[in-house]
């Protein structure tokens, strides 16, 4: 199909498998693994994947994986998540390449198939206006969803010294504290190192009383059927030979993404998680990577851990907030279903929230979480 008003632009859709899915993503520097086959695969448990591929003058420059839920001929929705991928290494990121590739998928997804369509683009706010301006001129509005994404930003190209000088003070002593605590550090991609990690998740999350946390066995289905080269990295502290703590690193394009970390009683004491995180820094470095994201921060609800990542990034590191959540109104049909769904689905939530505070409630003194 060709881009409305776009000479020379022209998208596919659904006509690209998996090996040539991941050799398009490899050319993109804002890829991450949320636009990956496998992730989508198990995150959305195999329904309704779509793959958008844009061309100008026969060179692809835009990609979007795109999860389509509903029913056909009633309607639904159509959500990429950190989409479309569109900037390449080397180059001077060109906007109309980011409107081209809006425009294709309002073509597709709501022309065509009927449905709403939901971008959760992979930028930040304030960096560039043309972004916004391409969004609403597709007919994309800013989606009342709460807060918008949070994170630290490393900037990665500083030399070690240089970064190391840079974490705040506090945040530095407890990195030499942990240096001194006799932890080994191992790394690597193989189920054992992933499994240690997931038992650890079991104990923080009891110790911590969480109501709600994301299954870290879905990091597991992902990691088996990665590419090699995609797998996430693994980080393992061990203090006399046993799991004390550990976090899963993801790289793709130019930015390493820190995913899931778990630290039981012994490596809170140690101060384990200082000394994994400089380590997957040191690797991601070494890798190729320019940037680490330390995956969201919550000052309000989680000051705790937002101290901890602002301690790491350091003290010229300013909060990066990306732009949100951004949809059309689509065809009615399309949108009722979707709200019906996704009132469904928060009352669902709701429900399982006060039945984990009822059961902590009714624990002994002795067994609630300290």
């Amino acid at each position: 199909m060709s881009i409305t008003n776009r000479t020379g632009f022209r998208a596919e859709f659904d006509k690209v498998g998996k090996d040539d899915w991941y050799a398009l993503m490899e050319t993109f520097s804002d890829a991450t693994i949320i636009q990956s086959w496998d992730w989508g695969h198990v995150w959305w448990k195999g329904r309704g994947l779509s793959h958008m591929v844009l061309r100008r003058d026969g060179e692809v420059v835009a990609a979007a994986q795109v999860h389509v839920r509903g029913v056909p001929g009633l309607g639904g929705m159509a959500l990429s998540m950190w989409g479309p991928l569109w900037k390449r290494p080397g180059q001077t990121p060109d906007p109309e390449i980011y409107a081209a590739a809006l425009e294709a998928m309002h073509e597709e997804y709501v022309g065509r198939r009927r449905l709403m369509l939901r971008v959760i683009p992979n930028e930040a706010e304030g960096d560039h206006a043309a972004f916004e301006q391409a969004l609403r001129k597709t007919g994309l509005e800013r989606a009342p969803s709460g807060i918008p994404y949070r994170t630290y930003i490393v900037d990665l190209s500083q030399g070690e010294a240089e970064m190391r000088a840079g974490l705040r003070s506090n945040w530095r002593g407890h990195l030499k504290k942990a240096e001194s605590n006799g932890l080994e550090i191992v790394d690597g991609t193989t189920p054992d190192l992933l499994e240690a990690v997931s038992a650890l998740y079991g104990e923080m999350h009891q110790r911590k009383g969480f109501t709600e946390a994301f299954d870290h066995r879905l990091f597991a289905q992902v990691q088996g059927i990665l590419p090699d080269r995609h797998k996430l990295r693994i980080f393992v502290a061990r203090k006399d030979g046993v799991p004390v703590a550990g976090i899963a690193v993801s790289l793709f394009g130019n930015t390493a993404h820190y995913l899931l970390g778990a630290t039981g009683n012994l490596g809170t004491q140690l101060r384990a998680s200082y000394l994994l995180q400089w380590n997957a820094i040191r690797w991601a470095r070494a890798a190729g990577a320019t940037l680490y994201d330390l995956h969201g921060v919550d000052p309000e609800r989680d000051p705790g851990v937002h101290h901890f990542k602002q301690g790491l990034a350091g003290k010229n590191t300013p909060m990066t907030v990306y732009m949100g959540v951004y949809q059309t109104q689509g065809p009615l049909a399309s949108r009722m279903m979707v709200q019906a769904g996704e009132a469904a689905r928060r009352a669902l939530q709701e429900t399982r929230r006060r039945l984990a505070s009822r059961e902590r409630e009714r624990e002994p003194a002795e067994q609630q979480p300290a």
